[in-house]
């Protein structure tokens, strides 16, 4: 995940003990938990505190202060490991930019993008509703990026992703985003005009072919299907009209 143009100032790596650091899974972009991972890790812990190792087998985990609390942001696949190791201490990344818990699951999200142990496009999603509630959509004091600028920073999502789910999450943004970057509604080049134009041109088609059948029809087939267009119409918001036909 591309980082935004803003200072990072992370300190470390320093050292702390696991009964330090608060975890709160709110805070964490993955939902779950993977038992797998974490015994695997949990072996390479066990091997090194058998080797007598100093401090962690891992590399440092990364924190942040919140509420004058150290809180987990990423690594906690490797927490879980160093506890049922049995190891008490380890390195960590405080990561001073990180403020609030918006940041902090934007943090999280950043961490594991494109990590090995691949998000999946739930966690994705809710990564991305933490970048707009962190204003990482906006562009200065008023501005606000493109959905093209967006996605460099989310690789791997498309435009027309990020314009759905900007749409269904944050409507007001949505709307903000298209006055002022003239985006296409779907975000994806205008293809919902074409969309629009080609089901017109096939309604009009249809049409044109039941006014050069209509003269070949009976009574009773006529009085079946004006039945059926009196109920389009109405729907269209079109008034009804008889023609010569009966319908």
């Amino acid at each position: 995940m591309t980082p935004c143009n803003e200072t990072r100032f992370n300190e470390g790596p320093d050292e702390l003990g696991l009964n330090e650091i608060a975890v709160d899974f709110e805070l964490a972009c993955r939902q779950q938990i993977h038992p797998g991972q974490v015994d695997r890790l949990t072996e390479v812990a066990n091997t090194h505190a058998f080797n007598k190792g100093r401090g962690s087998p891992f590399a440092p985990l990364k924190v942040a202060k919140l509420s004058k609390a150290f809180v987990l942001i990423d690594g906690h696949h490797r927490y879980l490991a160093l506890s049922k190791a049995g190891i008490t201490r380890t390195l960590v990344e405080v990561l001073s930019h990180v403020k609030t818990p918006q940041e902090a699951k934007l943090a999280s999200g950043e961490a594991n993008w494109e990590t090995r142990l691949a998000l999946s496009a739930k966690e994705r999603r809710e990564v991305f509703r933490a970048y707009v509630k962190a204003k990482r959509h906006r562009k200065g004091k008023s501005g606000l990026k493109s959905y093209r600028e967006i996605a460099k920073e989310l690789p791997g999502l498309k435009k027309s992703t990020l314009n759905d789910w900007m749409r269904q999450d944050f409507p007001s943004v949505a709307a903000a985003m298209r006055k002022k970057n003239s985006e296409p509604e779907n975000g994806a080049g205008g293809l919902q005009d074409h969309h629009q134009k080609t089901l017109a041109n096939k309604a009009q088609h249809h049409a044109n072919q039941i006014q050069a059948i209509a003269p070949e029809l009976d009574k009773d087939q006529r009085e079946s299907l004006g039945l059926t267009l009196k109920g389009t119409l109405e729907r269209l918001g079109v008034p009804w009209v008889k023609d010569e036909y009966g319908f």
